[in-house]
Formats: structure tokens, C-alpha cells, sequence
């Protein structure tokens, strides 16, 4: 309740008959403590005003082990810490305002990479992506990728929140963009569109999403002498516009990810 000093005693009286013990409990308040400043060291990056807003913790409220416990858990959660420590100030010597300060240690959140080679579907490609686990300092990540190979190219760009409002759901947002014409086909395809998603985890190992995508799609390219006798060309070069929504309840168990030994998982999906 904000009472950090508080001290309990107490005493213990035989009765006369020495079957029974009375118990007395002795508690002193003590002085009541508040939160003073809530500063962060080492976060390069990240904003202080975020994890601020992260930790819950404001200067004047009461000072409990319990907000400090959700602070610390708060921070745990963000992927892009490798490690944190908390410090106070004041309490030892017992003040009436404790201040905190969190040692932040931040993880490496910017990713390149690149790469080419031959594939027989493909032929000789070459792609490259970039991503930033921290844009802003805010715990967002953004990303862009492309690639181009003998059969044609795709791009694409977009972003996650992994908390949303705080919460324990993650949203993201896509748009992508490709143009394909395999080996072994006289046309082509175009396609692009935007997704939306939204995913959200209800208790320890189940979770669900939801997404929803459109895409416009065309033929390119030239059709063989048996197609264009049998299909109606104004129909078969006009736009389609395809609409996709999915939903996915999943129940994971296992006790690793990486080297399950026991455990289950079990999953539902519908479009």
C-alpha cells in the first residue's frame, strides 16, 4: 500500500493451562514512500518516454512491490532489450521518495541481408531485404524486401506493432507487389495489394489471428493458338480482384520450440 518501511512483530503468550498460545502482531506503517524520478540509462535508441509509458510508473504514486514487479515484467517483454537492471535511490536510507533508474541494454535492431544464386524454378536471382526492430525508438518494426530473377520480380513493405495500445495483441500492415512468368508458361502474372493483420494471445500458448488482404491480379504475355480458340481474350487478360480473409486459432504446449520433448500443439484455420 505504499508503506515500504513497514515493520511486524510479535509475541507469543503460554496460556495457564499450556494448551493454547496467544498471538499478538505488532504492525508499525511506517512513513508513507512515493516514486520519485523514473530514468533510463544505456538505451541508445529506444525512448525514454516509451518505456516510461511502458512501466506504468509515474513520480508521486505510492511505491509498491507490486507496481515494480509489473515495470520490470513490462520490460521483459520488449524483444529489442537484451537485458535490464533496476537501481533505486532512497530507499536504503529509508526517504520518503525513492527515485529509479533502469540500466537498459538494447539488442542490435537493424537487419541486412543479401543474397543470389540459381534455382531451376527461378534461374540465376538476387535479393535483398532490410528491417528495423526499433524504428523510431518505439518498438516497431519496419521492413522492406525485393528480389529479381529470370522468371521476374517482387517487392514488398510494411510494418508491425507487436503491442497494440499496450496490449498483448500485435498488428501489422503489408503491401507487395510481383510479376512472374515461369519457365514453362507463354504468360505471365501481375500482382499487388495491401494485407492487414491482427494477432492476439489469450492465455499461456493459445493464440489467434485474423487477417484480411486484397489483391489485383492480370495475365501478361502472349497465349498459345489452342487457348485463343477456346477462350474469350477480353475475359481472359481482364483484371480480377481477389479478396482473402483468414482467421487461426492455435494451442501450443511443447515445452521448446526448437527441441520439443513433450507437449502438443494443435491448430485451426479457415479463409
Amino acid at each position: 500500500t505504499g508503506h515500504p518501511y513497514v515493520r511486524v512483530s510479535h509475541t507469543a503468550i503460554m496460556g495457564a493451562d499450556r494448551t493454547g498460545v496467544a498471538l499478538e502482531f505488532m504492525i508499525e506503517e511506517g512513513r508513507r514512500a512515493t516514486i520519485g524520478s523514473v530514468n533510463f540509462r544505456g538505451n541508445l535508441r529506444t525512448s525514454s518516454s516509451y518505456l516510461a509509458r511502458e512501466t506504468g510508473l509515474k513520480p508521486g504514486d505510492s511505491f509498491t512491490p507490486s507496481k515494480i514487479a509489473a515495470a520490470t515484467g513490462s520490460l521483459g517483454d520488449i524483444a529489442v532489450l537484451q537485458s535490464y537492471n533496476l537501481k533505486s535511490s532512497g530507499l536504503e536510507e529509508k526517504k520518503d521518495r525513492i527515485d529509479l533508474v533502469f540500466d537498459i541494454r538494447e539488442k542490435k535492431a537493424i537487419h541486412l541481408g543479401v543474397g543470389a544464386g540459381f534455382k531451376s524454378d527461378r534461374g540465376i536471382f538476387a535479393d535483398a531485404s532490410v528491417q528495423d526492430d526499433n524504428f523510431l525508438g518505439r518498438y516497431k518494426s519496419v521492413w522492406l524486401r525485393g528480389g529479381a530473377g529470370q522468371t521476374g520480380y517482387s517487392g514488398s513493405t510494411g510494418f508491425t506493432e507487436p503491442r497494440l495500445i499496450g496490449s498483448r495483441a500485435s498488428a501489422g500492415f503489408s503491401f507487395s507487389a510481383e510479376q512472374k512468368r515461369e519457365f514453362n508458361k507463354s504468360f505471365g502474372t501481375r500482382t499487388f495489394g495491401p494485407e492487414l493483420s491482427l494477432s492476439v494471445r489469450w492465455l499461456e500458448g493459445l493464440t489467434s489471428s485474423f487477417s484480411a488482404a486484397y489483391g489485383s491480379r492480370k495475365i501478361l504475355g502472349s497465349l498459345s493458338i489452342d487457348e485463343i480458340t477456346s477462350l474469350d481474350l477480353s475475359d481472359r487478360y481482364r483484371a480480377r480482384d481477389v479478396i482473402t480473409v483468414s482467421s487461426l486459432l492455435s494451442y501450443d504446449r511443447r515445452d521448446s520450440l526448437v527441441r520439443p520433448r513433450s507437449g502438443f500443439i494443435a491448430s485451426g484455420s479457415i479463409d
